[in-house]
């Protein structure tokens, strides 16, 4: 008999999938740069590669995500350990300046930024129905859920949940009054928006 595919299980396996991936890649990058990346800089890379799973969209008829999904994230890393190094080597040159010379403007990184973009889908997610955006927040890691939480996307009665997330279907549905059936499907339709919404963007 088939089973209905649980959108949580598939969304933890690609986010696991996809960190593993870019861990790879990045230790295999850095080990043949000249100027290696630094910790933090590697940590802000695999943060945005998580949240850039949130936009990876699997075709139709597609089985296999594997192939695609590591394509994909080869690329988030390929964007954002470029960008890093530009900023390494601009601060580098700001340094051999004397500090009269600095320039006094602001230069906005290209691409992808960490803080905007979970900005982004958090604005998103405060357009939805509150039951649709709760499914889907309640679902995800602890650490991005509460990072969500902090721009709120939660109400204030569901707060305190983000802290102890990812919850299971029965225990999100007990919270809204849903059965883990509609949580699941509250979660697609939050899943589907919110990748309309970020591909607009």
């Amino acid at each position: 008999m088939a089973t209905e595919w649980d959108d949580t299980v598939e969304l933890t396996r690609w986010l696991q999938f996809a960190e593993q991936c870019a861990e790879r890649w990045l230790q295999r990058r850095n080990a043949q740069s000249a100027t290696p990346l630094c910790w933090d800089d590697m940590q802000d890379i695999l943060c945005e590669v998580r949240i850039a799973v949130l936009r990876f969209k699997l075709p139709e008829h597609v089985v296999d995500w594997a192939p695609l999904l590591t394509k994909y994230v080869q690329r988030v890393c390929e964007r954002a350990y470029a960008r890093a190094q530009r900023e390494r080597q601009r601060l580098a040159s700001l340094d051999a300046l004397p500090e009269s010379l600095h320039p006094q403007v602001e230069t906005r990184a290209d691409g992808l930024d960490d803080s905007w973009f979970l900005a982004r889908v958090a604005s998103a997610l405060k357009q939805m129905p509150a039951h649709h955006a709760a499914a889907f927040v309640l679902a995800l890691d602890g650490e991005m859920a509460q990072a969500l939480q902090a721009h709120g996307v939660l109400p204030e009665s569901l707060s305190a949940l983000a802290e102890r997330a990812p919850l299971c279907d029965k225990a999100i549905g007990a919270a809204l009054g849903l059965t883990p059936r509609a949580v699941i499907r509250a979660r697609q339709h939050a899943r589907e928006k919110l990748r309309r919404c970020l591909c607009e963007s």
